[in-house]
């Protein structure tokens, strides 16, 4: 398989990623490293499977290889889009129903099925107008149960200690309302923090993807050519973005690594956990003679 890559794709998030990493590590063992676009360094790589960065220190011949891959990012961003459309799909079936201006706080972390989406924009239309006519001022409103009674694949999250009497330990996915102004008929998408077993779902589905059993990982085939040209040590950053809570994705990482046979490992020597300014190794190979 084939991977290609050019000197003009590289992702800003990317280079955060690997740069976050760098300064953690040099902060942790008191070195200078710097990175640099492996297909800069080898431009005999574009156009060819290849991997992120080289990492290297002025003075020496040693370096390593870095590839970064994306947990958390694209899938937010991409959901966060599907949550604007709907919106605005939404505002065209219901503005004349509403008074005032309305805001739906959605968690960029829920995903519905996109063969569920008229089913879904049915029910929002339904739920919306009528929990909206009882909004007050500053307040919001949660129609997660709402949106749950009529939408059987609405996603659950686990429930507080003061909500497990209600809903048991699964509660529906929180969904807010909220009135920002009393003028207009208006229909806006706000913002709504994540909750962790909506992040954490969203990074097994990633991660399922990353450590695929049956294909192998794609960074191993990648971090192979990196050994292939010299490279003293390997690394694999999962990005985790602004989400500084790695524990939480620990445990499933753990799971999904166990799964792959040693072979399909075979040129990642170091697996790193990577989000807000926060690393965490979750994967050291006992073969490696040296740190990177």
């Amino acid at each position: 398989m084939v991977i290609t890559r050019k000197k003009e794709e590289e992702k800003p998030s990317e280079r955060f990623c690997a740069q976050t990493f760098i300064d953690w590590y040099n902060t942790q063992n008191r070195t200078a490293y710097a990175i640099q676009r492996a297909d800069l360094v080898f431009p005999e790589l574009v156009g060819n499977t290849n991997w992120d960065y080289v990492a290297r220190q002025d003075g020496s011949d040693g370096w390593f290889g870095i590839e970064v891959k994306n947990v958390l990012r694209e899938a937010l961003e991409r959901r966060s889009s599907d949550w604007q459309k709907l919106c605005t799909q939404l505002k065209e079936k219901i503005q004349t129903e509403l008074r005032g201006t309305v805001l739906i706080h959605a968690d960029a972390t829920i995903a519905f099925p996109q063969q569920k989406r008229k089913e879904l924009l049915h029910v929002l239309a339904e739920v919306i107008p009528h929990e909206a006519s009882t909004l007050q001022m500053g307040g919001l409103k949660d129609i997660g149960p709402a949106v749950a009674a009529k939408f059987s694949v609405w996603p659950r999250e686990r429930s507080t200690l003061d909500e497990y009497k209600q809903w048991g330990e699964w509660r529906p996915s929180r969904l807010y309302l909220g009135l920002d102004s009393r003028q207009g008929c208006e229909l806006k998408l706000g913002v709504s923090s994540p909750s962790n077993d909506n992040l954490v779902r969203t990074c097994q589905e990633r991660l399922d993807k990353i450590f695929d059993p049956q294909k192998g990982p794609q960074a191993n085939r990648q971090l192979a050519v990196a050994k292939a040209k010299g490279a003293d040590s390997t690394v694999l950053l999962l990005d985790c973005w602004l989400v500084s809570e790695l524990r939480l994705f620990l445990p499933y990482t753990h799971q999904r690594l166990a799964k792959l046979k040693p072979h399909q490992l075979s040129a990642i020597d170091h697996i790193y956990l990577v989000g807000g300014q926060t690393v965490d190794e979750v994967h050291s190979s006992s073969l490696v003679g040296r740190r990177p």
